[in-house]
C-alpha cells in the first residue's frame, strides 16, 4: 500500500478487526484483529477485501468481512476463485448457491468418465458450501443451524454421487 492509499475502516474510521462472537450464535471467534496489521505486507489483498467489503450492508458486516479476507488464507482462496457468489451470499441467498452447487456436481456426475473431473465438482461444492457459511455467518443472514444444514447437504450429495459411481464402475468391472 503506498502512502497515497489508506486500509479499510469502519464506519467512524476506526481500523475493521474479526469480530469475537463466541456467544454461540455465530462461527467466528477470536480476539479482534486490526486489517492493517497485514495491509502494508499485502497491499493488493487489502484493497480487494475493501471492495468485498463495500458489498456489505453494514459498517460491521464489511469490516468484520475485510478482516476474514485479511486473515484467513483458505477464505482468501475461495473468495477469489468464487468471486460470483460472494454478493449473492452477502444478499442473504446462500442456500441457493449451495444448492445449484449440489445440482452442478449431480449434473456433472452424470457424464464424469474419470476420477479427476468428479474431484474438480466435488471440490468446487466444498469451497461454495464453505464461502456460503462463514459469509452468512459473518452478515447473519442465516442462523448457525442453518448454515450446518448446508453443509450436512453438501457431504449428503458429495457421499451419494461418489458412492453412485463407485457402484457403477463395480457393476463394470464385474461383467
Amino acid at each position: 500500500m503506498n502512502s497515497a492509499q489508506t486500509p479499510p475502516s469502519g464506519p467512524s474510521g476506526e481500523p475493521p478487526v474479526a469480530a469475537d462472537t463466541g456467544a454461540g450464535r455465530s462461527l467466528v471467534a477470536g480476539p479482534p484483529r486490526p486489517v492493517a496489521a497485514h495491509a502494508a505486507i499485502l497491499p493488493d489483498l487489502a484493497a480487494w477485501a475493501g471492495q468485498i467489503a463495500g458489498l456489505a450492508q453494514t459498517g460491521h458486516t464489511a469490516d468484520a468481512l475485510a478482516a476474514m479476507l485479511i486473515h484467513s488464507r483458505h477464505l482468501q482462496t475461495i473468495a477469489r476463485t468464487q468471486q460470483d457468489a460472494i454478493a449473492p451470499i452477502l444478499s442473504g441467498q446462500g442456500e441457493d448457491i449451495v444448492a445449484d452447487a449440489i445440482t452442478a456436481l449431480q449434473a456433472s456426475a452424470e457424464g464424469a468418465d474419470d476420477d479427476d473431473s468428479m474431484m474438480a465438482a466435488i471440490r468446487r461444492l466444498r469451497q461454495r458450501s464453505a464461502l456460503a457459511v462463514a459469509l452468512a455467518d459473518l452478515a447473519d443472514t442465516h442462523p448457525v443451524a442453518i448454515q450446518m444444514r448446508w453443509l450436512s447437504d453438501a457431504a449428503d450429495a458429495a457421499m451419494r454421487v461418489r458412492c453412485a459411481i463407485c457402484c457403477v464402475r463395480q457393476q463394470c468391472a464385474a461383467r
